[in-house]
């Protein structure tokens, strides 16, 4: 899961820790601003981060977490903490990052990262899904889970080449009904019930019934929604000079956090190739077509922030 758990480390250039600690007032918001992320998610965390057992600088050691949680006997649970840890132990901010990127990437990317995390992306052969099942049908007996697993091996090794590669597992994941794929991968760092009692505090609270004016229906604004606090439409000078920034950079988790699938960008590709500029301009403007008036500066400028460009968000103001 390393080419996902790098998304974990540090989005915006910023590490907070630098400058701040748990003891300073400034300790959730400067991480919300690092992070992209509402004040009450990174205060919901903290409380979360401070129940695993860091310590007073905001450092979660691993030995400690060990101690404390049951979870870290689970081996899925050990690679996950493989994947984001620093020298056996886990600052806030990644932390945030982590589940910042559990939330908001798109269902495809976080299949594909169930898949690096099973055999750290290496293909998975009938020995090691033996075990995976075994898991998750452990009252099952060891002849009704290797008949289970000879029948699933046979279904998605379409190769025959005695393992199952990302590529079949993904084409096998992707035939399930979508609604049934986002059930499972689907994450809230806020329960949608308390984002609905929050719209209902903030209606009541407004003259004539209406929201209070800056706020959003959801406690926190969602790219794929277009609630921001920017509601400018980037015009295309803009788009070029962000273009111009971002076609050396990671362009497809950009992409990604602008809604657009792996086959999109494969499309953005093939339109141009061999010329990468000309495929980021094109994936900015076709965004922008498509999602019309929710197609905000401020919905661009948490894609960067989320996609490790902050750095290009001051390109956005004209």
């Amino acid at each position: 899961m390393g080419a996902y758990a790098s998304n974990f480390k540090d989005d915006s250039g910023v590490i907070v820790a630098e400058f701040s600690d748990p003891t300073k007032g400034d300790w959730v918001t400067a991480h919300a601003e690092a992070t992209g992320m509402a004040v009450v998610e990174v205060e919901r965390l903290w409380q979360r981060f401070q129940q695993l057992g860091c310590n007073e600088q905001g450092v979660l050691p691993i030995e400690v977490f060990q101690q404390k949680s049951p979870l870290f006997e689970d081996v899925f649970a050990r690679n996950i903490l493989r994947s984001f840890k620093e020298q056996d132990e886990i600052h806030f901010q990644t932390f945030l990052n982590a589940l910042n990127w559990c939330e908001d990437t798109e269902t495809e990317a976080k299949v594909r990262g169930v898949f690096h995390l099973i055999n750290n992306g290496s293909p998975i052969n009938k020995d090691l899904m033996f075990r995976v099942l075994k898991r998750v049908y452990p009252d099952d007996s060891d002849q009704a889970v290797q008949r289970t697993t000879d029948v699933f091996m046979s279904q998605v090794d379409d190769k025959n080449q005695g393992s199952i590669d990302e590529d079949q597992f993904m084409k096998w994941v992707l035939k399930m009904p979508k609604e049934s794929i986002e059930a499972v991968t689907q994450f809230h760092i806020i329960p949608p019930e308390i984002n609905e009692e929050a719209h209902k505090a903030f209606v009541s609270g407004s003259p004539g019934g209406e929201p209070l004016e800056g706020r959003s229906a959801r406690v926190r604004p969602s790219a794929r929604t277009g609630a921001t606090a920017s509601g400018a439409i980037p015009v295309d000078g803009i788009l070029m000079a962000l273009t111009d920034r971002a076609y050396t950079r990671d362009w497809h988790l950009l992409a990604n956090k602008l809604g657009f699938l792996r086959a999109d960008v494969q499309q953005f590709e093939k339109q141009y190739p061999r010329d990468t500029k000309k495929q980021v301009s094109l994936m900015l403007k076709t965004w922008r077509d498509q999602e019309g008036q929710n197609a905000t500066t401020g919905v661009l400028a948490q894609a960067l922030r989320g996609s490790n460009m902050a750095d290009l968000v001051p390109l956005l103001s004209p």
